[in-house]
């Protein structure tokens, strides 16, 4: 028996993605069934109802949806009742984001990591290019083994840092090689027939893994265990925040150093679970 995993993907349930009409309500009706079903749950081979980690589910809160008098309040309210039970959908605030993006509001790739809108896709309509794109994979580095290796020596943890950022560079840019010189023929559905692109047969992808129009991640995780062994406070408390602050503005200022050096759209990424394999490279000195 051959035992699948579920597909990385997220389901983007934004309701003013579509005209509004009889489009948006036929999405509504997809939205409430998928919400039901998760509240269900799947079957384990043991026969119990469990919570599937994927498909990821993520909702998103705009104007017809999020009072009480709002056309599609029904939804938010079963979207909460999934939450209590399932502790999903995850949530997103239209208004903040159009904010924070340029008026956009759009989906994560697979399971969190979002394109940033300063790549300047675009569309033939000239809108901003989210669907097609794609990570080209994420290197995370371990903030909490730095903090560790330092010993508490705040000028230690800067040079560490600074070594095992350079690590984490040398393993992205190990990725990005890996797929350069890759042709369409390999996943025609992905390269060809337009799932990720539309290229000719025996074309390589190599355009695509420049110029934005796929990101590269420098993943990081552990800045409040950090904070709390450089400083023996909280990443939100006063006196430590800035510290975090600064470290969050080194990951960012190396991504946009190799950015520049190199053409490739490097972002940070936020890994909130410390995967095996993740941590594993991410604290590897040589």
């Amino acid at each position: 028996m051959i035992i699948a995993q579920a597909p990385f993907i997220t389901v983007f349930m934004y309701l003013d993605e579509v005209p509004e009409g009889q489009t948006r309500d036929d999405l509504a009706l997809v939205i409430e069934e998928t919400l039901r079903q998760r509240i269900l749950g799947v079957k384990n081979e043991k026969g119990v109802y469990i919570t599937p980690a994927f498909p990821k589910l993520i909702y998103v809160l705009d104007e017809d949806n999020i009072t009480e008098d709002s056309k599609y309040w029904y939804l938010t309210e079963l979207a909460a009742k999934c939450t209590a039970k399932r502790m999903v959908p995850d949530y997103i605030s239209a208004k903040m984001m159009r904010k924070l993006k340029n008026g956009n509001v759009y989906t994560c790739m697979g399971c969190r990591s979002f394109l940033t809108v300063e790549d300047n896709q675009r569309n033939p309509d000239g809108t901003h290019k989210f669907y097609g794109r794609f990570n080209q994979g994420v290197v995370t580095i371990n903030l909490v083994d730095v903090a560790c290796s330092s010993n508490g020596d705040m000028d230690r943890f800067w040079k560490i840092l600074d070594e095992r950022l350079e690590l984490c560079h040398k393993a992205l840019r190990c990725r990005h090689e890996r797929l350069l010189g890759t042709i369409s023929d390999v996943a025609p559905i992905l390269w060809q027939h337009g799932a990720l692109a539309h290229l000719k047969k025996g074309e390589t992808i190599d355009k695509l893994l420049y110029g934005g129009y796929s990101t590269i991640s420098l993943g990081y995780a552990g800045l409040y265990e950090m904070c709390v062994r450089m400083t023996g406070k909280s990443h939100t408390d006063p006196e430590a925040k800035p510290f975090a602050l600064a470290v969050m503005q080194r990951l960012n200022d190396k991504c946009a150093e190799w950015k520049a050096d190199e053409n490739i759209a490097y972002s940070v990424y936020g890994t909130p679970e410390m995967i095996p394999w993740v941590a594993q490279a991410s604290s590897c000195e040589k």
